[in-house]
């Protein structure tokens, strides 16, 4: 710190032509070595993988460059850097090294500030006869969160933006496995925002004009980029650590089978995960030792936020569960994920939530996955028995034929799965009849965690709508 001060003490007695690049130097601007566009990103002979420079669209002069080491190649590591190969960028960017794997840390290097926001980056973007002035935010399917519930603090973060930065618009940039059904979920739930909208999975490839929401603002040369914020530095917490904060932010309270359960890990790592969030004091627990209810702290909750690239001040109360269904409901609902693997476990799950939003409907939980081969939706309803066999009929039916519709807008297939007690599923067996291909029910007792007897597959055009159990 010293030394910057007394750099920044001298820089007013140099020749004009090298305090700029001093001052660049000072602030950690990346400095141009050599070409303006040097090596491609690979393994070099010695293990390490370089991410090379490369041209960034929207950016003149010598430091349009940015990082592309791939966040599975390393983790954030010290400060900006300019040597050749060292995967250092201006605008974003950081040094990466081999390592743990860096998808839990939600920005890497240089966030882009306005007002009191900060996004995970900026780009000017040529589209079509002008440039662009768009601010960029990244999520990935694996964060904990439904597609729906980014909507909320992204119209709350648009409105701002929209009043700051007229012409404004906001690529959104989806990290997620399968087909378009999540991101697509994703540019549907922001419908209505007061900023164009670009919603794409492919962050080399940046929006065309004809795929936002509307024509964006578009200016006759490149945009004069905004504040840059500095990283606050390198996360400390593991990524099993972060997924079971990030679930138990959205629950608020849970048992560790039921973060295990939604987190997409194994008992063992929860309770690790857990106990390891418990020493750096972001939850806390009650209960009895053996079987703890966990709940989210304070600060547990601020950096659970900050994962999903929420900045201080923007309130997200829509990350909680839809429903206020307490007991075997609700922890059946959240031990759906768990239950579908423990059931079949070469079905591949990527993310389930209980109590999800999807628009209108609400289903008491949904995983989103992998089956033979074809991406499903494993749709879950829970009957209590607490209503008249008819009304528990029209009920099902109803929510039966809303699953299909929905699933058919995406071309998914559909597993619907009804977890009741035994004289509910009696009396339900005759309302599952003349059902379409792509979809299977499966009825089973919701007393006996992991017991499903699931299709081997959904195969199109077939009829496999039986009900088993």
């Amino acid at each position: 710190v010293v030394f910057v001060i007394l750099v920044g003490l001298v820089i007013p007695s140099l020749p004009s032509w090298a305090r700029g690049g001093v001052q660049a130097w000072m602030l950690g601007t990346p400095q141009p070595v050599g070409s303006d566009y040097y090596g491609e990103p690979g393994e070099r002979p010695d293990g390490v993988f370089t991410g090379g420079r490369v041209g960034f669209e929207g950016y003149v002069g010598p430091e349009c460059f940015v990082c592309r080491i791939p966040a599975e190649k390393g983790t954030k590591w010290k400060v900006l850097s300019s040597q050749p190969g060292s995967g250092a960028a201006a605008r974003p960017g950081g040094v990466l090294r081999l390592g743990q794997p860096a998808e839990h840390l939600r920005r890497l290097g240089m966030g882009a500030r306005v007002g009191s926001l900060v996004f995970a980056g900026w780009r000017s973007i040529s589209l079509g006869s002008g440039w662009s002035d768009t601010f960029v935010f990244p999520l990935s399917a694996a964060a904990g969160l439904p597609p729906g519930d980014y909507a909320h603090p992204l119209r709350r973060m648009a409105s701002q933006v929209s009043r700051l930065r007229p012409g404004a618009s906001l690529w959104v940039l989806v990290k997620a496995p399968g087909g378009c059904w999540y991101a697509e979920e994703v540019r549907q739930s922001l419908r209505g925002l007061p900023l164009a909208v670009a919603v794409t999975g492919d962050p080399g490839s940046p929006p065309r004009l004809r795929g936002f929401s509307f024509c964006p603002g578009l200016f006759s040369t490149p945009v004069s980029p905004p504040p840059a914020v500095p990283d606050s530095g390198a996360c400390d917490h593991s990524l099993q650590e972060i997924q079971a904060l990030r679930v138990l932010a959205r629950l608020e309270t849970a048992y560790t089978a039921e973060v295990a359960s939604l987190a997409g890990v194994s008992l063992p790592t929860a309770r690790q995960a857990l106990r390891g969030l418990k020493r750096r004091q972001l939850v806390e627990w009650e209960g009895r030792e053996a079987f703890p209810i966990w709940k989210v702290r304070r600060a547990g909750l601020s950096l659970a936020l900050r994962s999903w690239g929420l900045p201080p001040g923007v309130a997200f109360p829509a990350r909680r569960e839809r429903s206020a269904a307490t007991g075997r409901h609700r922890r059946t609902a959240r031990l759906w994920p768990a239950w579908l693997r423990r059931a079949r476990p070469q079905t591949e799950v990527w993310a389930g939530w209980g109590e999800v939003a999807l628009g209108r409907l609400r289903p008491d939980a949904l995983a989103w996955g992998e089956l033979s081969d074809r991406e499903v939706l494993f749709w879950l309803e829970v009957e209590s028995g607490n209503a008249s066999r008819e009304t528990l009929r029209r009920k099902t039916a109803r929510r039966l034929e809303q699953a299909l519709l929905y699933a058919g807008r995406f071309s998914l297939s559909l597993v619907f799965a009804l977890l009741a007690p035994p004289w509910v599923r009696q009396a339900l067996v005759g309302t599952f009849i003349q059902l379409p291909g792509e979809v299977a029910v499966v009825l089973a007792d919701w007393k006996v965690f992991g017991t499903l007897p699931l299709p081997r597959g959904v195969s199109a055009g077939s009829v496999i709508g039986r009900c088993v159990g």
